[in-house]
């Protein structure tokens, strides 16, 4: 059984990595545009939520946003730790559906080399990507910002938090990205604890509170 849930701005910032084997340890690299995306994006695949945060500049208005959406990846992070402990590497994958982040810039990474650059002065640099051959990406583009000698990726290009109803909307998404965080922790502390014997437990268990939280923040917003 795959659990899928969209969450809102998770499709674009944080989504949990699936990849059946833990991670190798990335190399963060700033140097250029493309280096500081290629580190972005593996941190991505990878969920590590603090070196997606390590690699962003977020802007003073977006950071609750970022932070609720981070605090979701992280979480997502502990549940997979605690699965692959608990059940083994075949049962991450079991667990989760990729999200459609970690979809794309694991996509981006094999174009990164035919990726363009627009220069918007010394400091601003916007990479656009082509659409996949594959069809598991269908491009776009994303800022990156030089702070310190070192480039970062735009936080709120990832997210188009500069179209107001897209911030706004995301805005309102908080609660959800909260509530998803607090579900895949308790989880995680349960198999923790050896209260789930089996993988199937643990799979029920995270869509019992998933669908909780969906229904609360539905409720929540027909009630506005």
């Amino acid at each position: 059984m795959r659990i899928r849930v969209c969450i809102g701005a998770v499709l674009l910032v944080a989504s949990v990595a699936l990849a059946q084997t833990a991670p190798a340890p990335i190399k963060p690299d700033y140097s250029t545009p493309k280096a500081a995306l290629k580190t972005y994006a593996q941190a991505v695949v990878a969920q590590d939520a603090a070196l997606q945060r390590q690699s962003m500049v977020i802007d003073p208005a977006d950071k609750p946003i970022v932070d609720a959406v981070l605090a979701a990846t992280e979480s997502a992070a502990r549940l997979q730790k605690s699965v692959r402990a608990k059940f083994g590497d075949a049962a991450v994958a079991e667990l989760r559906s990729p999200g459609a982040m970690e979809l794309k810039m694991a996509a981006w990474l094999k174009l990164l080399e035919v990726a363009t650059a627009e220069n918007s002065g010394d400091s601003k640099i916007t990479l656009t990507f082509p659409d996949s051959p594959d069809g598991s990406s269908h491009g776009g583009s994303v800022t990156l910002l030089a702070v310190d000698k070192q480039w970062k990726v735009a936080a709120g290009s990832l997210l188009n938090l500069s179209d107001p109803a897209t911030a706004a909307k995301l805005k309102q998404g908080i609660p959800l990205f909260t509530g998803m965080a607090a579900a895949y922790n308790e989880v995680a502390a349960d198999v923790d604890a050896g209260k789930h014997p089996t993988l199937k437990s643990a799979q029920d268990s995270l869509m019992e509170k998933v669908t909780a939280v969906a229904r609360s923040q539905k409720s929540a917003a027909t009630q506005k």
